[in-house]
């Protein structure tokens, strides 16, 4: 795991041109380094992701890039350590 920022823009054109600074940034010796964005809904990671792509400057290619909810998140971590996700729409139990 690695470091974990927060990213507090106007608008959805400074998001996007921000997210792209910031995975410039962290894949600059590595431009294959796992990044993950934490959104607030499935339908979010959707549509940034393709912002993001758009957005990018020609000829440069984003990868290994996935959004995912908290939730999601969670999960993921849980399973990594071996522990068992019960999850309905209000709640999660680990």
């Amino acid at each position: 795991m690695g470091a974990i920022s927060t990213i507090d823009v106007a608008d959805n054109a400074a998001l996007q041109q921000t997210i792209i600074d910031s995975i410039s940034k962290a894949q600059v010796s590595d431009p294959l380094a796992a990044l993950t964005l934490v959104v607030d809904s499935p339908a979010q990671a959707w549509a940034l992701r393709r912002q993001i792509a758009e957005a990018a400057a020609p000829g440069k290619g984003l990868a290994n890039i996935r959004a995912m909810t908290l939730l999601e998140l969670l999960a993921m971590l849980a399973d990594t350590i071996g522990l068992t996700v019960m999850s309905s729409d209000s709640d999660i139990a680990i």
